[in-house]
């Protein structure tokens, strides 16, 4: 095999954390240029997945006879996936081919992106967006290397009003500083100061 390719293969195992999936799938798309290729980084030769027809697959199960190797799909069995062909790549250009999907398995799936993540919605972070709260830092963003310092300024301390539990916003109960052994617990729809009790626990 090709040293670029291994090298690539093995930053793609770190990068992914695949041994720490639980030997899950991974799926990573990569853009050289003008072209952009999804790479399947996983312990089994992908079967029941959305591919495209030219699928490449990363085998990273230490215990396969052919671990760190990349396989590209060459025949693909509409009907059977067990059937499908996949040939070993040896050379790095080779795991970058032209991929097309089946127009049928794109019936299959939504391309609209779900809501982007803000301070108080969970959501998917994006690389270039216009909400701000949503942008992932990513190498070369200025806020990485800008040694700003925070400007003069002061304000009287001011105690959490508000805590967030699963999906609701629950409120702090206006209350004095907790003694020693107290703990914040939630009833009545509010967070109050007190020793857990044996109801709490139910």
């Amino acid at each position: 095999m090709e040293l670029k390719l291994e090298q690539f293969i093995k930053n793609v195992e770190l990068v992914t954390n695949i041994h720490q999936q639980n030997e899950a799938h991974v799926l990573v798309r990569l853009k050289s240029g003008t072209v952009s290729t999804v790479f399947c980084v996983g312990y089994s030769c992908p079967r029941y997945i959305l591919l495209p027809n030219e699928a490449v697959w990363l085998d990273l199960n230490p215990e396969s006879d052919t671990y760190g190797y990349a396989f590209l799909r060459t025949t693909r069995d509409r009907s059977d996936p067990y059937k499908d062909v996949w040939k070993q790549l040896y050379f790095y250009a080779d795991a970058f081919p032209t991929q097309n999907y089946d127009p049928a398995d794109l019936t299959k799936v939504s391309i609209s992106l779900p809501n982007p993540a803000t301070v108080t919605v969970a959501g998917i972070g994006l690389l270039s967006v216009d909400q701000i709260d949503a942008k992932v830092i990513v190498e070369g963003d200025p806020t990485l290397s800008d040694p700003r310092y925070p400007n003069q300024h002061s304000h009287d301390e001011t105690p959490a009003t508000i805590l967030y539990s699963g999906t609701d916003i629950v409120q702090i109960a206006d209350q004095t500083s907790p003694e020693t052994g107290f703990t914040l617990v939630r009833r009545n729809g509010v967070f109050v100061w007190d020793r857990i009790k044996e109801s709490d626990l139910v």
